[in-house]
Parts: structure tokens; C-alpha cells; sequence
């Protein structure tokens, strides 16, 4: 969907949003208190500080705000040259609470390709960074096969930093599928702190993410 101007006022006083970051930047992802920013190899943490320089194949957020990049079929932590991972490598997302990986091999997901959690083979599972996971399941979410989280319809969702769910459906971002967190246009979207991250792309290249959480009040500079 497209935003093709400043950040929107009107959206930041509804939904309690507050500018985060503004600047040019390929992309970003968010997790916990910390996000990313992308500028052709370079990764930024919070969009200043550069943690890591280089290719990889793949690349994911802890909570912890360190990287994990995957490059030739070994886990790395920030660009170090000690892989943290060797083993065989399916589906995989970070376990913040141990610092390792969590990983889908035949229909099993492990931590660290060892210690059995559940079993899945949907791939429409992630780590829910309080050292379970979440797995999809048609309309209805559980925590490690077991729990019911909640249930949904979903465009698309990812996992909150309470062990919830945020769920996107259409225009609209809910936490738990009930409560409303935002609603309306974006150009891409993250979990960060207890709601989302928006980016909203400006004609010159320039890009902008807020924080919105209508349920957060430390958050908003419009609050008295």
C-alpha cells in the first residue's frame, strides 16, 4: 500500500504514535526495544549504530537487538567470525531467552537443533522470544501446539513482546486479534515494544518509522 506523503498527523494522535526514526534507508525489521535499519550492506542498530558490514543469505532480529545473519549454511551473532550454529539448518528463528536458535527439522521443532519443543510441518510457526513458539493454525494460534493464544483471521501477523500476536488484516493491525492498534496506510510493518512499527516512504526517497500503541502512554508526545 502506498504513503506517498509525511507521516500522517491524524493517524499519530488516533492510534498514539510517536516518530521514531526518519532517514534513507533500504529497509528495516523490529523486535522487542530495538530495530534495524538496511543501507546496502551495512546493518544498523535504532538506524546509527552499525553492527554488522557484509553479505549473507539471510538475516533475523533478536529482542537483545543483536543480529543473526546466515551465510553459507552457518549462523553468525553480529558479523563474528564463531559461527554459533554448524548443524543442519531448516526453517529457524532466534531464542531470545536461551541466545540460540530455534529450528524446524522434519516436522520437529528444537532448540538448538536438539532439545524437542513441538512438532510442526507448516512452517507457519516463530519464536514467541519468552523461549517457546507460536504456531499458526488455520484461523487459531497456539502457543507450543498446546496453548490456544487466540483466534483470527490474518493477512499476516508476527509475534508481540508479551508472547502475544500481532495481526494484520487488510488495514487493520490487532493485538490478540481484539484489540485495535493501528489502522491505515503503510509501506512496511513490524512487532516493536508492546505494538508495530510503520514505515511510511516519502517521494525523495526519504523513509519514516513510527511506533504506534494506543495502550501505550509513555509513548505519545500528544498525551497532557
Amino acid at each position: 500500500m502506498s504513503q506517498e506523503t509525511v507521516v500522517p498527523q491524524d493517524l499519530l494522535r488516533q492510534f498514539n504514535g510517536t516518530l521514531v526514526y526518519r532517514g534513507k534507508f533500504n529497509g528495516f525489521i523490529s523486535q522487542g526495544e530495538y530495530f534495524i535499519t538496511r543501507e546496502d550492506t551495512r546493518l544498523f542498530r535504532d538506524g546509527v549504530e552499525c553492527i554488522f558490514d557484509g553479505h549473507y543469505d539471510a538475516c533475523a532480529l533478536e529482542s537483545s537487538g543483536d543480529i543473526i545473519t546466515r551465510s553459507n549454511g552457518f549462523l553468525y551473532r553480529n558479523g563474528g567470525s564463531t559461527p554459533i550454529y554448524k548443524g543442519r539448518l531448516g526453517v529457524w528463528r532466534p531464542d531470545t531467552k536461551e541466545r540460540g536458535i530455534i529450528i524446524e527439522l522434519g516436522g520437529r521443532i528444537l532448540r538448538n537443533g536438539t532439545k524437542f519443543i513441538c512438532e510442526d510441518n507448516s512452517s507457519n510457526w516463530t519464536s514467541d522470544f519468552q523461549g517457546g513458539v507460536i504456531i499458526c493454525r488455520g484461523s487459531q494460534f497456539f502457543r507450543n501446539d498446546r496453548d490456544l493464544i487466540c483466534e483470527s483471521l490474518s493477512s499476516h501477523w508476527l509475534p508481540d513482546a508479551r508472547g502475544g500476536v500481532i495481526i494484520r488484516l487488510f488495514d487493520q493491525f490487532l493485538h490478540n486479534g481484539t484489540e485495535l492498534i493501528y489502522e491505515g496506510g503503510w509501506n512496511r510493518w513490524g512487532s516493536y515494544r508492546n505494538g508495530i512499527m510503520v514505515q511510511y516512504d516519502e517521494n525523495d526517497g526519504t523513509k519514516s518509522l513510527v511506533y504506534y500503541n494506543p495502550f501505550d502512554h509513555m509513548a505519545s508526545p500528544f498525551d497532557d
